[in-house]
């Protein structure tokens, strides 16, 4: 059986610094699909001394959910958005991998994106660029 993967990429402007509970919605996951990819790549987010920490993943009632269904935390307290980086789902630990990997398919479109756990101290460089590419495809079975 062949399996058909897509990929969108999103990008946010931010200007100033995150505050806790923040959202930043990047993408919809289609319904009946599962994410099985994504990289970050993100311009300094904190120009102070990068604390600024974010979860990434399926957005639940305004949190990032950790449910196994939606894959888990696909990324927790992470400060990889504090200074210029690249950030892939292949260098995570093998938790979050095994998490994705395992991710169940929803009858209902979902938002995904980043809430921010711990505020930045120094504003993001002006109109900083925020990007997310997430690659997905069609579930089949369970999974």
């Amino acid at each position: 059986m062949s399996e058909a993967s897509f990929f969108s990429k999103y990008q946010a402007i931010i200007n100033g610094t995150g505050a806790i509970n923040d959202v930043i919605p990047m993408a919809k996951l289609p319904a009946q699909c599962v994410a099985i990819d994504w990289e970050i790549d993100t311009d300094d987010l904190d120009t102070g001394t990068s604390v600024l920490a974010v979860d990434l993943g399926v957005i639940v009632a305004g949190a990032v959910s950790a449910a196994a269904a939606n894959g888990g935390k696909w990324l927790t307290g992470s400060t990889g958005l504090a200074a210029p980086a690249f950030v892939e789902r292949r260098a995570q630990t093998a938790a979050v991998v095994t998490a994705l990997a395992r991710m169940n398919a929803d009858v209902a479109e979902r938002s995904i994106g980043f809430v921010v756990t711990t505020a930045g101290n120094g504003a993001a460089a002006a109109n900083a660029v925020l990007g997310l590419k997430l690659t997905y495809r069609a579930s089949y079975g369970n999974n």
